[in-house]
């Protein structure tokens, strides 16, 4: 324990010590799509006093003020006022695929109306379709309009909502310390060097994106790394509608560090052809994490991408969630990303067996520093629990935090630790469906689903059906083709799926393009699924 309370106490004012030093001068954030202006560390140090005046005047120290994050500067410039200020952010998810604008409303309401915030900012494009939501609404340019009022620096707090990917999304606390302990964890293992670019296009919603990119570029400033580096932040919308734009920009500003859930490797892959003009030899970490990561996925974008410079080692599997700020475990950069191969039976079974043929897990290697996990009650393979000064204080709301005497934290999370304190993750708790005597790992049927020529990459899906069964449902690539031919790619399917993970699936249907639930970091909202299909609202093309 000795060393987490060393690197809980360490970051108290990193980020802000960060943005006052000298090299924060040098430092460089650009915005694309963009005027082509590159802010410096310095100018996000001014511009957050600027709001963190503006919020003490106009929100008031303690209160909580709710913001839909948008990759700009008047943005981060919010995050890190409030951050200064003593108020509490909560940082809102943006309207997941399919939503309705009615639909994005009621969510943000109830979320404000949970965590009590007294008004709500956003970027201007959501301004009209936010304001009847019984609060007041601002444009992140408008906290920007504070007068510097002596005040001295007062850590405030931060909400970030889980993806709501297993469940409705719950709102979780963390402090400032948690959130710079965290980062200074994922700063001493990737250590960034001088002049290097990080390149991102997640949604700074998401932790990955806020705390993983931003934060980690603002914070090499800092006098214990005393780097001088570029972030390049790529607007989400911008990449959903043209996902090439992600490594030619990497290619572009030749971006070392990078981050990225695995469906968007799968959803580059394909663009990865032959002719296209892209430099990815700058690439020393490429970091994959925020659901299950599958072996042949990384294989095949491996395969892809060195044929434009990038080394096989910079994939760096990861695993981590918003309970624990962001990071938990991660494999370091320049070493080689590792599978174990397990008996698929004994995996059903609820045992780790490894086999010479059998299932391939991912490792997402070692804990951070000053992060420990487990696997409770001391099995080979259960639910995992970690211990971190990195954790959050508390759910909004809820008092039943899953932490024990000691403080470990349960997680819903399934995995195996190696004997070299690699850690495996299965999948969550949520995602395991008993059929038939054995447990059945849903997102393991994905990609055999996805391999189907008709269905569209990430748009298969086998989710819990009544009664112990599994359902697929498959986004189709070509819905007008003839219902004979969208019939015998059913049976297809089911055949596949059969064979190769000896699951019989109830039904398997086809369904309309975009009409799989996704969160904004485009992970599958599984139990969504679940309950439209349950309430007949899935649009089905056919169905066996």
């Amino acid at each position: 324990m000795a060393d987490m309370e060393r690197t809980a106490l360490e970051p108290t004012g990193l980020l802000f010590e960060a943005l006052a030093s000298p090299n924060a001068a040098h430092s460089a954030v650009r915005f694309i799509p963009g005027d082509g202006r590159c802010w410096t560390g310095r100018d996000f140090d001014e511009a957050s006093r600027e709001v963190a005046a503006w919020l003490r005047r106009r929100i008031g120290t303690g209160n909580s003020l709710a913001a839909v994050l948008a990759s700009s500067f008047d943005s981060l410039a919010v995050v890190l006022g409030a951050l200064r200020s003593g108020v509490r952010l909560v940082s809102l998810p943006y309207p997941a695929r399919g939503a309705t604008w009615a639909e994005y409303r009621s969510q943000i309401t109830q979320m404000c109306s949970l965590t009590e915030a007294v008004a709500l900012v956003v970027d201007h494009r959501y301004k009209p379709f936010t304001e009847a939501i019984g609060i007041p609404v601002y444009c992140f340019e408008e906290c920007r309009k504070g007068v510097g009022d002596g005040g001295g620096d007062m850590p405030g707090g931060f909400v970030q909502f889980s993806s709501g990917s297993t469940s409705w999304p719950k709102g979780i606390e963390l402090s400032l310390g948690a959130v710079e302990s965290n980062l200074v964890a994922m700063m001493d293992i990737y250590r960034p060097g001088a002049y290097e670019t990080a390149c991102s296009w997640l949604p700074l919603s998401h932790d990955m994106g806020l705390f993983g990119m931003c934060g980690m570029a603002l914070a090499a400033s800092h006098p214990r790394w005393s780097t001088v580096g570029q972030l390049v932040l790529i607007d989400p919308l911008h990449f959903l509608a043209d996902p090439r734009v992600w490594l030619q920009t990497c290619s572009e500003y030749r971006a070392s560090f990078t981050a990225v859930p695995p469906s968007a490797l799968g959803l580059v892959t394909r663009t990865l052809r032959p002719g296209r003009s892209l430099d990815l030899s700058a690439l020393r970490a490429l970091v994959v994490g925020s659901e299950p990561v599958r072996a042949e996925l990384l294989r095949r974008f491996a395969t892809a991408a060195e044929r434009f410079g990038m080394n096989r080692r910079a994939l760096c599997p990861a695993y981590g969630l918003g309970e624990a700020t962001l990071g938990v475990t991660a494999v370091r950069a320049g070493e080689e990303w590792t599978v174990a191969t397990v008996h698929a039976g004994e995996l059903g079974q609820a045992r780790w067996v490894e086999h010479d043929s059998g299932q391939e897990i991912v490792s997402c290697g070692r804990p951070l520093p000053g992060v420990e996990v487990r696997v409770r009650d001391g099995d080979s393979l259960g639910r995992l629990e970690l211990r971190s000064p990195g954790l959050l204080s508390g759910y909004v709301g809820d008092g039943d935090l899953p932490m024990t005497p000691d403080g470990w934290f349960g997680t819903t999370d399934i995995g195996h630790i190696g004997g070299n304190g690699e850690v495996y993750v299965i999948g969550r708790a949520d995602d395991v469906c008993f059929v038939a005597g054995r447990n059945v790992y849903l997102h393991d049927l994905d990609p055999v689903i996805e391999a189907h020529p008709l269905v569209r990459p990430g748009g298969g899906v086998a989710i819990a059906g009544p009664t112990g069964s599994v359902v697929v449902v498959a986004e189709c690539r070509r819905p007008a083709l003839g219902t004979e031919d969208l019939l015998a790619a059913c049976r297809e399917i089911r055949a596949e799926v059969v064979s190769r993970c000896s699951v019989r699936p109830s039904v398997v249907l086809l369904t309309r393009p975009g009409m799989v639930p996704r969160t904004p970091s485009g992970k599958i909202r599984r139990r969504q699924l679940s309950a439209s299909y349950a309430a007949d609202d899935v649009p089905i093309l056919v169905s066996v």
